[in-house]
């Protein structure tokens, strides 16, 4: 294995968040999992198209599709998320549920969590262990409420799946488990690694953690693209590749963009952890997601372009339109110049951490923090509508009623003393009675969410496509910059997760369009596409929902558009569940009173 450029090194960890730092390391092997790692993605629909040996397949006898979304179609794809949950080792205290709870069980107190992705799991594990430690911070509200968490899917984990796809000609002997989104975290992320640490839950060993046997893809080979001619690639021996780098985009530029990333990154955490500490009494002003930002450093960068922003602090071109451009392409499917800054900062971050992810999926976090939370999850559950209930009875309180329904047609409907609704608003169906939120539309802008075709083929690459003689000389991991003439990309960023014999390997491509599949392949014999309405444009100008809809009804998918991350996230439904908390806390002590 040839020794690494450190440029290589810094694009790759950029991308699946190795290690970094100030060295020069000589795993090579990191770049071809540059565009691997998606950050994290929301299911919006699946589409699966099989060929063998260029001809229909006949996908009678292969097992069938199991996404949620869309499970009546045939395809020799199994998406691990909708199978039994890996024993982790640890008993993390699972409460079944066999049926919806009864909206005539008079309980003290009831929380409802809607969407188990991330900042729902989280939520009812903060709720938890807010309540569960022995220093009463939040009397009266009792140590063990119920708390209920519905999730539309199948099965939780938001954006964490994966998936098994096919060998040459659907041969699932040489299958490869790819992810599908949330593919990675960093050590440096602590409400992800620590839940690591305490359930106890494996850690993968692979050089690529999350995307299944792809270590035999490993050369290192590494280029940026923009749609007609290579704006850089990596060069036959390091010294090579280092001249070239430092020629084209200087030394300067790069320790400039990282040092910024790490900056807001360190803000961020300490302000996380800040927010997120049950003893903090000055955050009860922070509704809303403007000051949630400002609390946590990120309101400036979050209001201008990528491009204003690093040019503004000295890192100029080539390297913002180029190295920075193509990470944000690659991450969240978007540009530099229209996504905001925290985009690019969010890209380059990864640089200084270490990356890692569950085996058997990141999604075990989340199962792991609602095991933990002894909230009973109800799967395939979708909320229709949150109503108000007036404040009467025994406790005085104003509640919630939540409609539900299930895939059966059964319909029901349940009180709550506080809601956290942790999926994003508009494309969940959700209606809210206007007596809570007068004009929801107003409220609660509707953020565009970017459109992500993420495409995996079994087949031969077309070398002439890239201006090459043969398949070798096609990088291992390629991503772009736009195209000169402004024109649509035909990807956004692609990479070989696996290569087989006679030149075929397995690729993974992203896109914001239907892959023109013929254009990129000269044989294919698996063909496996997933459309996601992935994560929110990052815009500057983009309205901000408040945390707070009404007193008891919390938004945890508000800060989304600010910057998209499984440990955001997280930390979202954790701040969301303390304000429901200390709502609860200031309407039971009055009606003691």
């Amino acid at each position: 294995m040839r020794s690494a450029a450190w440029l290589s090194l810094a694009l790759a960890a950029a991308l699946t968040g190795v290690q970094a730092r100030d060295r020069i390391d000589p795993d090579v092997s990191l770049l071809a999992a540059a565009a691997r790692s998606g950050w994290q993605h929301r299911s919006q629909q699946v589409a699966v198209h099989v060929v063998l040996d260029g001809h229909g397949a006949d996908t009678s006898a292969l097992p069938p599709a199991t996404d949620a979304l869309d499970a009546d179609r045939a395809a020799p794809v199994v998406e691990a998320g909708t199978l039994p949950a890996v024993d982790a080792g640890v008993d993390t205290g699972v409460e079944d549920v066999a049926a919806p709870p009864s909206s005539s069980d008079r309980i003290p107190l009831r929380i409802a969590v809607i969407g188990a992705g991330a900042a729902g799991s989280h939520a009812a594990y903060a709720i938890a262990q807010a309540l569960g430690k022995d220093s009463g911070r939040y009397a009266p509200v009792p140590r063990h409420p119920q708390v209920h968490v519905y999730e539309a899917a199948a099965m939780l984990g938001g954006r964490a799946r994966t998936a098994l796809i096919p060998g040459p000609g659907g041969d699932m002997d040489t299958a490869t488990t790819v992810s599908l989104g949330a593919a990675i975290f960093l050590k440096e992320n602590p409400l992800l690694y620590n839940a690591v640490r305490e359930f106890g839950l494996p850690l993968s060993t692979e050089p690529h953690p999350g995307d299944g046997h792809e270590a035999d893809s490993d050369d290192g080979r590494f280029g940026i693209w923009d749609g007609a001619q290579w704006r850089f690639r990596t060069a036959e021996t390091d010294w090579q590749t280092n001249w070239q780098f430092l020629w084209r985009y200087g030394y300067l530029p790069y320790r400039r963009a990282t040092a910024l990333a790490r900056a807001v990154a360190a803000q961020f955490t300490t302000g996380v952890q800040a927010l997120l500490d049950p003893a903090a009494d000055d955050d009860t002003s922070v509704t809303t997601t403007a000051a949630y930002a400002e609390r946590l450093g990120l309101r400036a960068p979050a209001q201008v372009s990528g491009t204003a922003f690093f040019h503004a602090h000295g890192v100029g071109d080539p390297f913002a339109s180029e190295i920075v451009q193509s990470l944000v392409r690659v991450n969240y499917c978007q540009n530099l110049d229209a996504a905001n800054a925290l985009g690019g900062l969010v890209s380059l971050a990864a640089m200084t951490g270490e990356a890692t992810s569950v085996v058997g999926g990141n999604e075990r976090i989340f199962d792991a923090w609602i095991r933990a939370s002894h909230a009973s999850l109800r799967l395939n559950t979708t909320v229709h509508a949150i109503d108000r209930v007036p404040a009467e009875g025994p406790t005085l309180r104003p509640q919630y009623r939540l409609t539900t329904s299930e895939p059966t047609g059964a319909t029901w409907s349940g009180v709550y003393d506080a809601v956290i609704v942790a999926t994003p608003f508009w494309s969940s169906g959700l209606r809210l009675d206007p007596a809570i939120v007068p004009d929801a539309a107003a409220t609660i802008p509707n953020t565009p969410y970017q459109p992500v075709e993420a495409t995996f083929v079994v087949g031969v690459l077309n070398h002439t496509f890239f201006g090459f003689a043969s398949t070798d000389e096609v990088p291992t991991t390629i991503l772009t910059v736009p195209r000169e003439d402004g024109g649509p990309s035909a990807f956004h960023s692609l990479s070989v997760l696996r290569r087989y014999p006679d030149d075929v390997v397995l690729a993974k491509v992203f896109s914001v369009a239907p892959l023109d599949v013929a254009a990129l392949f000269v044989t294919t014999s698996v063909v496996y596409v997933k459309s996601w309405h992935a994560y929110p444009q990052l815009r500057p100008d983009q309205p901000l929902a408040p945390f707070e809809l009404a007193p008891g009804l919390y938004y945890a998918s508000a800060a989304e558009p600010l910057f998209s991350t499984m440990e955001s996230q997280a930390a979202a439904g954790g701040f969301a569940a303390k304000l429901a908390l200390q709502h609860l806390q200031r309407t039971m002590s009055q009606s003691s009173v």
